[in-house]
């Protein structure tokens, strides 16, 4: 079983110890809706401080949207010892005792108090439906984007009037995918700055290191 070491709060990553990386995952759920393909995945694990969990990771169209961290109900229903505790105050004290649970979790495994970042943002939630309690990571990039964005990413392109500019997300992300040598849908990269496509058009992908100097970067 995976161990949790810590969030990445820097790209918003789940990092787990080097000594437990094989488990799989315990459920794999996909649906499509309109042509758009959601898939969930369920990981079973436990934190240093040997709390079970489950992970339930959350993709749109192959992209992570969001990941959410439950601590295992028979594990809360056993360490939760109400005393004399009305039925209708029953529900407040449970969600009370769960949330004070999750926050001890999520400083266990972060060591800010920020709950905004530039890729998304780390929260304690509870169902109104279920009152589940459970810590959100919800990305609006995602971990690899994030990590991306931090450097200067290995491509460039070249538009058709011969400027050069930074590459949006969305090619980065294209270009960070592994394509056939014979997949038609495969980006084009130019070998030099002066190649041409064979509509005699500049325009292309290119490394950055074969930019000739006297030519600015836009961004």
């Amino acid at each position: 079983m995976k161990t949790i070491s810590s969030i990445n709060t820097e790209y918003g990553n789940i990092v787990f110890t080097k000594d437990n990386l094989t488990n799989a995952f315990e459920f794999n759920s996909t649906h499509k809706i309109n042509n758009i393909e959601y898939k969930s995945l369920l990981q079973k694990a436990k934190t240093n401080i040997n709390i079970p969990i489950e992970i339930i990771y959350y993709y749109k169209n192959r992209k992570l949207k969001s990941v959410n961290i439950y601590i295992e109900i028979e594990y809360l229903k056993e360490i939760y010892k109400p005393n004399n505790i009305d039925y209708k105050d029953y529900i407040i004290n449970y969600i009370e005792f769960c949330e004070n649970e999750y926050r001890k979790l999520l400083n266990s495994l972060i060591t800010t108090r920020k709950t905004n970042f530039d890729w998304g943002t780390i929260k304690i939630q509870t169902d109104p439906r279920t009152y589940d309690s459970f810590i959100e990571i919800k990305y609006n990039k995602t971990p690899e984007m994030a990590k991306i964005n931090q450097e200067k990413f290995e491509y460039i392109f070249i538009d058709i009037d011969g400027t050069a500019r930074e590459l949006s997300d969305e090619e980065k992300s294209y270009l960070s995918e592994k394509f056939n040598p014979n997949d038609g849908a495969r980006p084009y990269i130019k070998l030099d700055y002066n190649q041409l496509t064979p509509d005699n058009k500049i325009c292309g992908f290119l490394k950055r290191d074969k930019l000739p100097q006297n030519i600015i970067i836009k961004k």
